[in-house]
């Protein structure tokens, strides 16, 4: 039994197929960014999974990253966050294409990581939960 809770993202309503900012717009995808990505290593945009956001932000009332968040709450998420975004690095660093499975020291649940397109047909990495 996975000690994971059973978060979804809710379905999107009026269309089979979501869009980059849709995703965005509905929490499915989490925006970080880009100082706090490029502080960790990471050279391109990050997003990460719904579920991945709110395992992190477990006890945190943060649906996503604020457009101006206070000093106390733009630290707080830089640091639950940051730990991930260090673990991908050497996944980044070896793999542009494939989705690579990672652990983050401290977590209980794995994490894969997933180079595809942005809205603008960018490269971006996407975090999400792995699956078992």
């Amino acid at each position: 039994m996975s000690d994971k809770p059973l978060w979804r993202p809710p379905k999107p309503e009026g269309s089979d197929i979501p869009t980059y900012a849709g995703l965005i717009a509905e929490g499915s995808l989490v925006s970080i960014p880009r100082a706090v990505s490029q502080a960790a290593g990471l050279d391109l945009d990050v997003v990460l999974g719904g579920e991945a956001w709110h395992l992190l932000m477990d006890g945190l009332s943060a649906d996503r990253w604020p457009d101006d968040p206070t000093a106390d709450l733009g630290a707080e998420l830089t640091r639950r966050v940051t730990p991930v975004l260090r673990a991908a690095v050497p996944v980044a660093e070896r793999q542009r294409v494939d989705d690579e499975t990672f652990s983050v020291p401290g977590l209980t649940w794995r994490l894969v990581l997933h180079v595809g397109p942005d809205g603008n047909n960018d490269p971006v990495y996407k975090i999400f939960v792995h699956e078992d």
